[in-house]
């Protein structure tokens, strides 16, 4: 019995230990478990704060780095666009310079060129009128004018028909360019003009063959059928002319002319036998009238009534109009008279106005007569030329048309 409790207890015991043991192991297996856990929770606190601390580190230092970033990259870009805006910008001024330069020249180019094709739109419609109306008023089937003495290029010949007033006259002289220009040795300016349509005009140079006795063809200068004006410039020698001038239908050669001046009065020369040649020669621009009454006088008379001596200046037209001035010598002018004036049978007849009284009309007639060149007026009837010597008669001198 007493071994049999013993037993019992030696198990008792060992069962006691064991869970003893057990229990002790299943406490520090707890333990550690909670220590585990803690150990855990404080991990993840720490883990928890060290990410919290990490991200707000995190979280500050990106917008320090955007800001300064963005304030780096911001002055970097401020630099580099005043860099590129000042690049650009000189670049740009240069090329505007250039640009502008470029498009002043071709202002200039496109205005110079404008200006002149304005200048000649202004110019030629005018002048294309004036040979319109010149044609069809002319008579013949081709008109010449001798325009005087020229030397020098197509530029002063040009500038030479201004000075004297030619293309004033004729504004249609304006047309003729270069190429219309023909020139030989010698400088008697002749100006041509086509008057008939469907014809030809044809210029050629000549020469005088002595022993055929006859001209020879050298040149042709000009052949077309337009009746835009030319000019040509020749004939050295006084005795020939070396241009000929030829106007032809399709058919047959109707007139034929070498232009050249009489020794005589300095007139267009034209041959008897040569028809269909019209002069319009502006002989007064040369002091060269159809009238030997025409021209410009001047004459002194003195006034026994007044005791005084009086400058008389008389313009007479060669188509008929008149300007007559009085005044002291070497003085003003008292008095002008305009009209217009006819001759018949030896007496010329004066009717116009004074400046004094323009509604007042005067006639004066007075026989004339030339001595050596002198114009002398003999007061017949009406007015006087100083008003009071009726029947006198007064000498005028100086026609610059007789020379």
């Amino acid at each position: 019995m007493k071994k049999v409790l013993l037993v019992l207890v030696l198990c008792l015991g060992l069962v006691l230990t064991a869970c003893g043991g057990k229990t002790e192991n299943t406490e520090s297996n707890n333990s550690k478990a909670e220590s585990s856990a803690v150990n855990a929770e404080e991990s993840s606190a720490v883990s928890e704060e060290s990410n919290g601390a990490v991200s707000n580190e995190s979280v500050e230092s990106p917008a320090v780095s955007d800001e300064e970033s963005s304030e780096v990259v911001s002055a970097e870009s401020e630099e580099s666009s005043a860099a590129i805006e000042s690049e650009s910008s000189e670049a740009v001024s240069a090329e505007s310079e250039e640009s502008s330069e470029t498009s002043e020249e071709e202002s200039s180019e496109a205005v110079s060129a404008e200006s002149e094709e304005n200048s000649v739109s202004d110019t030629y419609p005018f002048a294309e009128q004036s040979l319109i109306d010149f044609v069809e008023s002319a008579e013949g089937v081709v008109a010449i004018a001798h325009f005087g003495l020229c030397d020098g290029d197509f530029t002063m010949v040009s500038q030479y028909l201004e000075s004297i007033g030619a293309t004033e006259q004729y504004p249609f002289l304006s047309m003729i360019d270069e190429n219309s220009f023909f020139s030989t040795e010698g400088t008697e300016l002749y100006a041509v003009v086509l008057l008939q349509e469907n014809s030809t005009l044809d210029v050629e140079t000549v020469s005088y063959d002595y022993e055929s006795g006859s001209f020879v063809v050298e040149n042709a200068l000009y052949s077309d059928g337009s009746i835009k004006p030319i000019l040509l410039r020749g004939n050295y020698s006084d005795m020939f002319s070396d241009f000929r001038v030829r106007v032809s239908t399709q058919f047959e050669v109707s007139t034929e002319y070498s232009p050249a001046l009489s020794l005589e009065n300095g007139r267009l020369l034209i041959p008897d036998g040569v028809y269909g040649v019209y002069d319009f020669t502006p002989y007064e621009l040369f002091g060269i009238y159809s009238y030997p009454w025409a021209g410009e006088w001047y004459g002194e008379y003195y006034l026994d009534a007044s005791e005084e001596t009086f400058a008389l200046l008389l313009d007479m037209g060669d188509g008929g109009d008149f300007t007559y001035s009085v005044g002291y010598v070497a003085s003003e002018i008292i008095e002008t008279v305009i009209g217009t004036w006819e001759e018949a049978d030896g007496v010329i007849t004066f009717t116009g106005a004074s400046d004094s009284a323009p509604d007042t009309e005067i006639t004066m007639v007075f026989e004339w007569r030339m001595e050596d060149h002198d114009l002398v007026l003999t007061h017949i009837d009406g007015s006087s030329f100083l008003y009071g010597e009726e029947y006198a008669s007064f000498v005028f001198r100086s026609n610059y048309g007789l020379g």
